[in-house]
Parts: C-alpha cells; sequence; structure tokens
C-alpha cells in the first residue's frame, strides 16, 4: 500500500529564521487516492536533521485544515515550530493516527526534506539545542560502550609479562558529568545567551489545568530566586475560562514583607500574552512566578497555560528552555570530539 507525500504545487520548500508567516502545503495520498485528514484523531509532523537523527515534533490539529478531506496538510515554519534549529537542510514525515487507532507513516519510501536560510543580519545566535536528559543519556551509552572496550581488552598492547590479576576497570558517568571541563562548559552555556529564561520546568506546551480556585490553589509555581537588582520582564500565555487571570511576580522586600506584582489581565473566555515587566530594588528578591486571579474567588475555573519565561530587561522575547535544559549542538560536537579522541564513542 503506497503512502505518498508531496508538496502542492505552489508550496513554498524552505524559510529564513526569523520568518514567522511560511506554510508548507503537503499532499498526502494511499494508492493514488487522497487521503481524508479530517477523521484523523492526531496528525503530528516529526523531524530530522539532515542526517535523519530525530530532533523534534510539531503537532498539527486536523480541525485548522480548510482542505484537510482533499488530503492537503498545512505545516506552519514559525518561530515556535522552528525554534532551535539552525540554518540547514531537515527531513520530515508525517505520522497520522486514523480513526481506528492505526498508525500512517507518509511517506512510505524515504522522508521529504526543507531547508532553514539564514536572514540577512546572519542568525548565527540560533543553534539546535540538545536537552540535559538527552546528553546524560548519550553519556550513558558512552559510560557502557567504554566499559565493553575495557572488558574486551580493546585498550591492551603489546602482550608483557603477566602479572597479577587486577579489576578490569570502570567508567565513572558522575565523574564526567561533574569533571571541571564540562562543568565549565555549563556555565558558558548558562552565561552566553541572550534572552535566557530564568525559570526551569517551563513548556512550550499547552497545559490545561481544570480546577484553579481564589489564592489557594493556583495552576502553576515557579521558583527562580533572584536576588540581584535590575529590571526584569515576565510573560505567559493564558487561556481563562470563566474568570479573569492575569501572571505575577511576588517576593520579599527589603524589610522582609511580602510583595505582589501583577502583569495585564487576560479576561475570560479569551486567550493572550500576560506581561509584566518589574525592577527589582537592591536587598530585594524574586521567589514566585505565577498566575492567579485578579480578584480573590470563592469559585474555580478552568486556565490553560504555556511559555512561563522570566528574563532580564523590559522586552519580552520568544519563549525558550533554561539554559541548564539544554546544551548547544556545538558544545555537544566539542565533547563528542574529545570523547572520540580517548577511545569512546558517542551517537
Amino acid at each position: 500500500m503506497a503512502k505518498t507525500l508531496i508538496y502542492a504545487d505552489g508550496s513554498p520548500t524552505s524559510v529564513k529564521i526569523s520568518d514567522t508567516d511560511t506554510n508548507l502545503y503537503l499532499q498526502l495520498a494511499k494508492d493514488g487516492t487522497t487521503v481524508d485528514l479530517s477523521t484523523a484523531k492526531t496528525i503530528t509532523v516529526k523531524i530530522a536533521d539532515s542526517n535523519k537523527n530525530y530532533l523534534k515534533d510539531i503537532s498539527i490539529n486536523p480541525a485548522d485544515l480548510p482542505n484537510a478531506s482533499k488530503g492537503v496538510l498545512i505545516l506552519p515554519l514559525n518561530s515556535t515550530n522552528i525554534a532551535g534549529l539552525p540554518a540547514g537542510s531537515y527531513a520530515f514525515e508525517v505520522w497520522i493516527e486514523t480513526a481506528d487507532s492505526n498508525q500512517e507513516i507518509y511517506p512510505d519510501v524515504d522522508v521529504k526534506m526543507f531547508t532553514i536560510f539564514n536572514n540577512i543580519v546572519g542568525g548565527t545566535t540560533v543553534m539546535a539545542q540538545l536537552t540535559l536528559q538527552q546528553f546524560a543519556d548519550k553519556i550513558t551509552d558512552m559510560e557502557a560502550d567504554l566499559q565493553n572496550k575495557v572488558n574486551s581488552g580493546y585498550f591492551k598492547g603489546d602482550k608483557g609479562d603477566k602479572g597479577d590479576k587486577g579489576d578490569t576497570g570502570t567508567v565513572d558517568n558522575a565523574g564526567l558529568t561533574n569533571a571541571p571541563a564540562f562543568q565549565a562548559l555549563q556555565t558558558q552555556v548558562n552565561n552566553s545567551a541572550v534572552g535566557t529564561n530564568l525559570l526551569t520546568g517551563t513548556s512550550s506546551d499547552l497545559v490545561t489545568i481544570p480546577n484553579v480556585t481564589g489564592y489557594s490553589n493556583y495552576a502553576k509555581f515557579y521558583y527562580p530566586n533572584i536576588t540581584t537588582a535590575g529590571t526584569y520582564t515576565l510573560r505567559a500565555y493564558l487561556e481563562p475560562a470563566s474568570h479573569d487571570v492575569a501572571i505575577y511576580l511576588s517576593g520579599l522586600n527589603a524589610s522582609g514583607t511580602r510583595y505582589w506584582e501583577a502583569g495585564n489581565t487576560i479576561s475570560a473566555g479569551s486567550s493572550g500574552y500576560s506581561t509584566l515587566t518589574y525592577t527589582l530594588p537592591d536587598s530585594c528578591t524574586i521567589d514566585q512566578a505565577y498566575f492567579g486571579f485578579p480578584a480573590d474567588q470563592s469559585d474555580s475555573t478552568s486556565v490553560s497555560y504555556k511559555e512561563f519565561k522570566l528574563e532580564r530587561g523590559s522586552v519580552a522575547t520568544d519563549w525558550c528552555p533554561n539554559p541548564s535544559e539544554i546544551l548547544t549542538q556545538s558544545d555537544y560536537a566539542k565533547i563528542k570530539a574529545a570523547i572520540v579522541a580517548l577511545g569512546g564513542s558517542l551517537s
């Protein structure tokens, strides 16, 4: 059963970094017949680099496709969907969960490609990102590879006089990640990015909390523990159901008394970004970032939220993870080269 994926007539096949208004138009067919995408449960576009190393997913809502019944898929290459991808060529597949819960992958032979180009100002600050958990997993794989080589005698030289039997040796994974060179690299990553997100555990995925009540039950708290005086900007995307909602910063002033600062209100039944710019005085702290009701409420509401970001300065920039949660592909390549030079391997 042939599953094909082609560009529709007139569709672009590339985008420039920072272009937020480019869509790819794709035509899906099975055995020469267009696929009715309107009946799909889920549609996911899986992105890989030019070497077909998996990078990320882009979810497409079938209800958002005007020509879904004709098999036309619209893939937005906006700033959110290509965030963290540097200039280069990328492969992709379309994964569809059908109405009867079967999994279909288009195309069934090879992959499709698109290209990201630098804009005229370069785009050199945008780099592919690798989560620290993914990196830790690779370190674990490398540890096993090195241990196997130790056990197999890979590092043996010419046979010498027989001596007393010793340990086969172990590779200390914690020692690798805690090594001064790795820690120095982590510090460099933490301090280098413009628009660094000072919050950890945030996400670009929309999360819905069904029962947010008054001031006693907020959906999500973040704890940045900021003690350096200066101007900070907090932003988050909110979708409140039946009550107005805003984001808040809270902390302790110089006398140890708690304060609250609120961003702009997102009205019930609407959606949008609530933004707050706050200048922290000397001897004060910011220890909480969250959303809540501008006025106390005794009943509850459903609130959806995403993209919490606290950063230095007065300008809100696009969401990104905290640097402690990512590792640039360039730095990963340097570590990989060093490990390979020592006889290990990282895929």
